[in-house]
């Protein structure tokens, strides 16, 4: 069984900046290829060791996740044990 607390969301411009105020030990980034290659990710991991917090990432997804990608990166998920899971991505096509 699969249990999930999720107290907020946190979105928008500014939103990297509230990375630094979390607590945990571990944090791991769920997003794409393109945002990994845009730098956004490194971004991420910045604010995060700010706060003390060492993450790693799933560049994996794509548009419309197949299944395949889903449990992939529920496995690299599971593997880190992380305290907190982003989730990062662009905006959405108009």
């Amino acid at each position: 069984m699969w249990f999930f607390r999720s107290p907020f969301i946190v979105f928008g411009e500014d939103g990297l900046s509230h990375l630094e105020q979390v607590t945990g030990r571990r944090a791991f980034i769920v997003t794409d290829a393109v945002m990994q290659k845009l730098g956004y990710v490194q971004k991420v991991q910045d604010r995060l060791a700010i706060a003390g917090i060492i993450s790693a990432y799933f560049e994996e997804v794509e548009p419309e996740p197949s299944l395949k990608t889903v449990h992939a990166c529920a496995r690299a998920i599971s593997d880190f044990e992380p305290d907190w899971v982003v989730g990062l991505r662009g905006e959405a096509p108009a």
